[in-house]
C-alpha cells in the first residue's frame, strides 16, 4: 500500500508526531478549526500501514476500517483529539460548542474568551431572562507564571446573579467535570423558573380562544403577519419531542 492509494480516500500528513503521520478526512472541514478534520494517528512497517492501536495491513479497506473502529471509540470527536492542538485546546474546544449546544453564545462585545451568555429567545421572539456563565480557567491562554505558560489544573465555574454577585462552582479541568459544573448551577435555576412561570400561567383565567397575530417588519419596510397560534403549536410540538 502506497502513500498515493491512502490519498485516494484520505490526506496524510507529511509532518509526523511521534514517529507516526496524521490522517485527515479528505475532503475539507466544516468545523472551521482546520482545512480538514483529523482522525487519527497512522505508523508504516515496511509497505504496510496501520492506525494506532491495530495491526499493519497492506490492504487499504482494512485501513478504512480500522480508521471507522478508531474513530467510533472516542468518546467525543476525533477532530478534537488533533495533536497539533496546543494544551489546553482540547477542553476549550469542546466546552465551547457544549455551551453553544444548550444555547449559549461568546457575546462580541465581551473581551473575556471565557463568558458565554444565554441567546435563546422565548415563544414571542426575544430573551426573557439574563443568563451570563464565566469560566475561569477554562482559556488557557490567559495563564502565565513568570512568563511561562503554565496550564490550569482548575477552573471556576461562574453564574453571575447581578449587582456584581456570582455563583460559584470549582471543578478539575476536564471535560466531564467542568460540564457537571454547569449542570448543576444552570438546573436549579431552570427548573425553579419552570415552576414559577407554571404558577403564574395558572393565575391567569383570563385567557380564552382569541386571535392573536405575530407582526413584523420586512426587509421592504412592509409590516408581515403570521397566525401566533400555528407558530406556537409548532414550537410546541418540537419542545415536547426533544423532552427525554
Amino acid at each position: 500500500m502506497t502513500i498515493k492509494e491512502i490519498n485516494t480516500k484520505f490526506q496524510l500528513s507529511e509532518l509526523k508526531n511521534k514517529g507516526m503521520r496524521l490522517l485527515y478526512e479528505k475532503e475539507p472541514a466544516k468545523t472551521g478549526r482546520s482545512v480538514y478534520k483529523y482522525l487519527c494517528l497512522v505508523g508504516r512497517e515496511g509497505n504496510k500501514y496501520f492506525v494506532q492501536g491495530f495491526k499493519p495491513t497492506n490492504k487499504l479497506e482494512v485501513l478504512e476500517e480500522q480508521v471507522k473502529e478508531h474513530v467510533a471509540s472516542l468518546k467525543y470527536d476525533s477532530d478534537y483529539y488533533c495533536p497539533n492542538w496546543r494544551a489546553g485546546l482540547f477542553e476549550e474546544m469542546i466546552i465551547h460548542d457544549y455551551l453553544e449546544s444548550i444555547g449559549f453564545k461568546h457575546p462580541h462585545y465581551s473581551s473575556s474568551q471565557e463568558t458565554y451568555e444565554l441567546v435563546d429567545k422565548n415563544i414571542y421572539g426575544f430573551k426573557s431572562s439574563d443568563i451570563v456563565i464565566s469560566i475561569e480557567g477554562l482559556w488557557a491562554w490567559n495563564h502565565y507564571v513568570d512568563g511561562k505558560f503554565v496550564l490550569p489544573k482548575e477552573v471556576n465555574v461562574l453564574l453571575h446573579t447581578g449587582d456584581s454577585s456570582w455563583m460559584k462552582v470549582e471543578a478539575k479541568r476536564s471535560v466531564e467535570d467542568i460540564k457537571k459544573a454547569i449542570d448543576s448551577l444552570l438546573k436549579p435555576l431552570y427548573l425553579t423558573d419552570s415552576a414559577r412561570n407554571l404558577k403564574n400561567a395558572t393565575v391567569l383565567k383570563n385567557a380564552s380562544d382569541i386571535e392573536i397575530t405575530m407582526e413584523k417588519l420586512t426587509a421592504s419596510y412592509e409590516i408581515g403577519s403570521v397566525d401566533f397560534k400555528s407558530t406556537l403549536k409548532q414550537q410546541l410540538e418540537e419542545t415536547l419531542a426533544n423532552l427525554v
